[in-house]
């Protein structure tokens, strides 16, 4: 047991029918199964923390259990983006496992053609919503942490490792490609309305990621895709003779692309680089919570 703290707290959780203590196990567990047990577990014991299972399933996208967990969680939450980005990851997994012998592009042109993965992607971006469910998990881990006087720092700090699915930014980029190449090609053949419906669904997929994100990766994936489509929305209005318009996305484009053709080169740079220093402060927050917590013991004791 790579976890032995963690192993212990669940074991005590479970013992006590403790639901905040399993879930706060479950998506800190490393071992898919257990983390899958303890989730199903906790929400069996309190049905109000179902959210837990999209913690889990973008920690752990192979679970078989996602796809029932998605279903449930779609009922509960019916206009959150992130849990069509967990669907679609779930079939880019499929396509994945199957297609190991296809070259690359065969491979996802039969991924970017399968129906089920389409319907999941368009429904993110149709969603007016995105929640990864941090904020709810903060307040859990705040009780949790006080109920078991919980010291371990990095365990507390592996609740927020994951905040999407692995593929979603490769998904919502491969999605809003196809959209802005439909919106050129209406606009190549004189339908500059339905050109900028197209454009205008990838902004606003992108407004909703940045503007109700947590993550610095979130607002980074959200204004990228806000970046792309302003552009076109850009050209368009300059195409039309509406020269305010026209600036005002020029602004935008420029706004939201500070990378400006470095993007892909320092993507995984700037990523690690913010999540190191999240990382840090959140290390220098829980020393400190630690420390008032053992100075308060020491006056207790005195």
């Amino acid at each position: 047991n790579h976890q032995p703290d963690l192993g212990g707290l669940a074991e005590r959780a479970g013992a006590e029918g403790d639901a905040e203590g399993l879930a706060f196990c479950a998506v800190r567990l490393q071992d898919p199964r257990e983390s899958a047990r303890l989730a199903e577990e906790a929400i069996r014991l309190d049905p109000s923390l179902i959210w837990v299972y999209a913690l889990v399933a973008v920690r752990h996208p192979d679970l078989p259990e996602i796809s029932r967990w998605v279903q449930k969680l779609k009922r509960w939450d019916t206009e959150n983006a992130l849990l069509h980005l967990i669907e679609a990851e779930s079939i880019d997994i499929r396509h994945t496992s199957k297609a190991s012998k296809l070259p690359p592009r065969e491979a996802q042109k039969q991924r970017e053609e399968d129906p089920a993965w389409r319907n999941a992607i368009a429904g993110a971006f149709a969603a007016p919503r995105f929640d990864d469910y941090l904020d709810p998990l903060k307040e859990l881990d705040r009780r949790v942490v006080s109920r078991y006087g919980v010291n371990d720092a990095y365990e507390l700090l592996l609740g927020e490792e994951a905040d999407l699915p692995t593929y979603a930014f490769f998904d919502s980029q491969r999605f809003a490609e196809s959209l802005l190449q439909s919106g050129q090609k209406a606009e190549d053949q004189g339908d500059r309305r339905r050109a900028a419906e197209e454009y205008w669904k990838v902004a606003r997929f992108g407004q909703v990621v940045d503007s109700q994100g947590n993550t610095d990766f979130e607002h980074r994936m959200g204004t990228s895709l806000q970046a792309r489509a302003y552009k076109h929305l850009q050209s368009l209005s300059e195409k039309n003779g509406h020269t305010a318009e026209a600036t005002h996305f020029g602004y935008l484009a420029e706004k939201f692309n500070p990378t400006a053709g470095e993007h892909s080169g320092r993507e995984r740079r700037w990523v690690f680089g913010q999540y190191v220093s999240r990382r840090n402060a959140a290390f220098l927050q829980i020393s400190g919570l630690m420390t008032l917590l053992f100075a308060g013991l020491l006056v207790v004791a005195a």
